[in-house]
């Protein structure tokens, strides 16, 4: 039976942010059963459909928790009601964040700037995905095209195509341009009436308001240029093209994406950033007729095995954490459990055998807070740890566990058969294994050269003679940490 996931979203619209919140919603419906208290209609439009976005949306009412609570908007801040919380964030802007600490992103520039502004934020990054047979190539003419909602600026965040429509009026013929063609949505009557003016009639300026796809597709295809205007003239970073979705489709149907050089659009390989209006004139001159080829390859990289393999990673992350919750008062951990599952301990390890937690041992950090755990067991797992990652697997335990805790350890002794039967094994263990962590051990000296800056006492005993050849090694642990007295 699928989790819950409450989705609630401020961008019912169908912008790059409504379209966005599609996509991510659409790719957890595998994993989800998705409930909205409102708009259950937007979520079955025929436009969604036809980008291949057919995901069921549920009737919220309260009477149960989600076990997530999404939400999707700018400015908005709604009190979270699930058992775990995730914003799906365009941009950080000013607003209220209490409960919502974790944040879904879509690309490098989002995430860093979340992370300027609430350094404490917990950020998946889930990258946008197009699907390469929605575009296609058409016979090219000397076009030039830009798609974007239409609005008179209100945070700043506007499309400006009332420019675009200047530069071209002023650049056609210098440029032999054929035509400039506007797609987008509006709500915005004044500002439509606005660039209706500028258009002048003109036969060789197509303003459209709620084209359907296959037309916007096409136009786009047909297209030698795309020109995006999103954060001309702007200072604020949330004022700029948090992404560009558009010009991955543009990319993608062989047209070259021209874009302010500001916020995550440029970032995007293919694009072509500008300054001033006067570039844009520079790069149609030094690209009179682009490879459509290669720019098609290179928004290919936008791949759905990508967010797929980010969506699966967020999954288990989001069941780990809600299992830790179920779990909140257990301080017993056991790393790598395999068939041994416990009760009363948190259970971690990978592949098909039961366990709490799902998570690699040599992915660090583990999924725990500092101090966490009184007792750790490891039983025959530390000699799957690559040498090379051992000290740093060990300081993990350090971190995780709390001051006069105990780790135990249990693994093949080096001069056992077992130790070298399994072609796993990746580490071998002697008397002498933990001797850089431990303070009365004559290694100690050459753990600190060696910057390992925490410390353990050990105890190491036997479960079978020495030189018995299917001897285990026992290591007793307790890391040395001050005792947190607040």
């Amino acid at each position: 039976m699928n989790k819950s996931l409450l989705i609630s979203n401020y961008h019912c619209d169908f912008s790059g942010g409504g379209h966005h919140t599609i996509q991510l919603l659409f790719l957890l419906s595998s994993h989800f059963d998705i409930y909205s208290e409102n708009n259950i209609e937007y979520y079955n439009d025929n436009y969604w459909k036809e980008l291949g976005y057919d995901f069921k949306v549920q009737k919220f009412t309260d009477g149960f928790t989600p076990e997530i609570h999404l939400l999707s908007g700018h400015r908005q801040w709604i009190s979270p009601k699930g058992k775990y919380n995730i914003q799906l964030c365009f941009f950080p802007v000013e607003k209220k964040y209490d409960g919502w600490n974790n944040f879904i992103a879509c690309n490098d520039f989002v995430e860093q700037h979340i992370k300027l502004k609430i350094p404490s934020a917990n950020v998946y990054k889930i990258p946008i995905y197009f699907e390469n047979n929605s575009f296609f190539s058409n016979e090219k003419k000397r076009n030039i095209i830009t798609i974007g909602n239409y609005f008179e600026e209100q945070d700043g965040h506007s499309k400006n195509q009332h420019l675009i429509i200047d530069w071209f009026k002023k650049n056609k013929t210098f440029l032999s341009l054929d035509k400039l063609i506007l797609h987008g949505f509006s709500n915005d009557q004044n500002y439509i009436n606005k660039l209706l003016t500028l258009c002048d009639s003109r036969e060789d300026i197509i303003l459209s308001v709620g084209a359907s796809r296959s037309q916007v597709l096409s136009d786009l295809a047909s297209s030698y240029y795309l020109l995006h205007a999103n954060g001309f003239n702007r200072t604020l970073p949330e004022q700029t093209e948090h992404f560009g979705m558009v010009a991955v489709e543009a990319l993608l149907s062989g047209t070259l994406p021209i874009v302010h050089n500001s916020g995550g659009c440029k970032d995007i390989l293919g694009v072509q950033p500008y300054n001033s209006f006067s570039e844009i004139n520079l790069i149609i001159q030094n690209n009179i007729i682009p490879n459509q080829k290669k720019l098609s390859d290179l928004g290919k990289v936008f791949s759905k095995q990508n967010s797929l393999s980010a969506i699966d990673k967020l999954v288990t992350d989001i069941n780990n954490r809600i299992a830790l919750l179920s779990k909140s008062d257990c301080d017993f951990l056991n790393l790598g459990c395999g068939n041994d599952y416990r009760e009363g301990f948190i259970n971690l390890d990978i592949g098909n055998c039961r366990k709490d937690i799902e998570h690699d041992l040599e992915d660090l950090p583990l999924p725990f807070l500092d101090n966490s755990f009184s007792y750790i067991l490891l039983q025959q797992v530390i000699e799957h740890i690559k040498r090379e990652n051992f000290p740093v697997f060990i300081k993990e335990l350090h971190r995780i566990s709390k001051p006069n805790s105990i780790i135990d350890i249990t693994s093949p002794y080096y001069k056992s058969k077992n130790a070298f039967t399994d072609f796993t094994h990746k580490n071998f263990m002697t008397e002498d294994s933990f001797g850089y962590f431990d303070p009365s051990h004559s290694l100690r000296s050459l753990g600190v050269i060696y910057g390992i800056n925490f410390e353990f006492t050990t105890e190491v005993f036997f479960d079978r003679p020495k030189n018995d050849p299917e001897a285990n090694i026992h290591f007793r642990l307790r890391p040395l940490k001050q005792q947190n007295t607040l």
